[in-house]
């Protein structure tokens, strides 16, 4: 994994420390916030690929508690940034709350008290899911364009049937894998 920063999102200093602490020695890149209004100027600025926030926390840094303010900085961080992977940690009377949370795209919930060895892996995991729908985006790009450039090669076939062409020479133009050269070849026979 390239990138193991962390943002930590937690009103407690104690807990925040903590994690802080936590992620620290895990050898993580940490940033904190003390609430919802704070970490998304953090999230904004660094755009971190790993959030940890609660869930009952201060939307304001004036300390105004706001209705389900973890849910409102889970929703602007995922608007930001679709791939960004959020825990979001919270007590047991937030069971609603959790449920929400995954829907909107948390990666997971973890309750508090925190067993540390969960909370890791699961940030490891998460990262990890981060990184494979980042590389499957970009590899079903290269497919999009792999697949335009054969059909470009397809109608250039098609134009030259019944002429002398080289279909080595089309595929190396288009640099096709030897599988789709035989095709090509195959083809250009039928014609």
């Amino acid at each position: 994994m390239a990138q193991r920063d962390v943002l930590i999102v937690e009103e407690d200093r104690q807990v925040r420390e903590v994690l802080h602490q936590i992620f620290l020695g895990a050898g993580y890149n940490c940033l904190l916030a003390s609430d919802g209004g704070e970490g998304l100027e953090v999230f904004r600025r660094a755009r971190p690929p790993l959030v940890v926030t609660d869930l009952g926390m201060p939307m304001a840094r004036g300390g105004e508690r706001v209705r389900d303010a973890g849910i409102t900085l889970l929703q602007q961080v995922r608007q930001e940034d679709p791939d960004a992977a959020v825990i979001v940690e919270g007590g047991a009377a937030d069971v609603r709350t959790w449920i929400r949370s995954l829907k909107l795209g948390a990666y997971a919930f973890l309750m508090k008290p925190i067993n540390v060895d969960e909370l890791l892996i699961t940030a490891e995991r998460a990262l990890e899911r981060r990184h494979l729908l980042i590389e499957r985006r970009q590899y079903r790009t290269a497919l999009e364009a792999l697949g335009a450039a054969l059909e470009v090669a397809k109608t250039e076939i098609q134009r030259c049937a019944g002429t002398h062409f080289d279909p080595g020479v089309v595929a190396s133009f288009f640099k096709v894998p030897e599988v789709l050269l035989e095709e090509i070849r195959r083809e250009s026979v039928e014609l």
